[in-house]
């Protein structure tokens, strides 16, 4: 996944992104 996605979407990681 792309760390472009400033949504509720959660990272690969698993973290937010806020």
């Amino acid at each position: 996944m792309q760390e472009d996605v400033e949504n509720t979407l959660p990272g690969a990681n698993g973290k937010l992104a806020a």
